[in-house]
């Protein structure tokens, strides 16, 4: 992408040149009540070039600030994701280490049983 701006732009600038180099000759230019006397039609090309250039980087003044604060709208929204994946990825663990100790509780639980039975067994025979 950088290439072809950079392309477009040494083609435009190249135009530019070769226009302003045909016409060297001088011109008067009014506009409302502005008025030159003598300009050359290169300074006035150039001019009008800059001048629209700075319109159009004038008039995208917005359109580049809602994409930023878009993108700050969606940066903060995969950090507050991230956070929300980190705390349910800890309560996952929590609830599997709970299961763990509750498994392992009632297999202690299920042994104290089994020997008791065992032991009452032996008592009774």
């Amino acid at each position: 992408m950088n290439i072809f701006r950079l392309s477009l732009g040494l083609l435009v600038a190249t135009i530019l040149v070769v226009v302003g180099a045909q016409n060297t000759q001088s011109v008067a230019f009014h506009f409302l009540f502005w008025e030159t006397r003598s300009m050359p039609v290169v300074l006035a090309l150039a001019l009008a070039v800059f001048l629209g250039a700075l319109l159009a980087w004038i008039v995208s003044i917005p359109g580049r600030y809602r994409g930023m604060r878009s993108h700050r709208d969606l940066q903060h929204r995969a950090e507050h994701a991230e956070e929300a994946e980190r705390a349910g990825h800890a309560q996952q663990l929590e609830r599997a280490a709970q299961d763990e100790r509750t498994a392992k509780e009632e297999q202690a639980a299920q042994a104290e049983r089994a020997a008791a039975e065992q032991a009452k067994e032996k008592a009774e025979g």
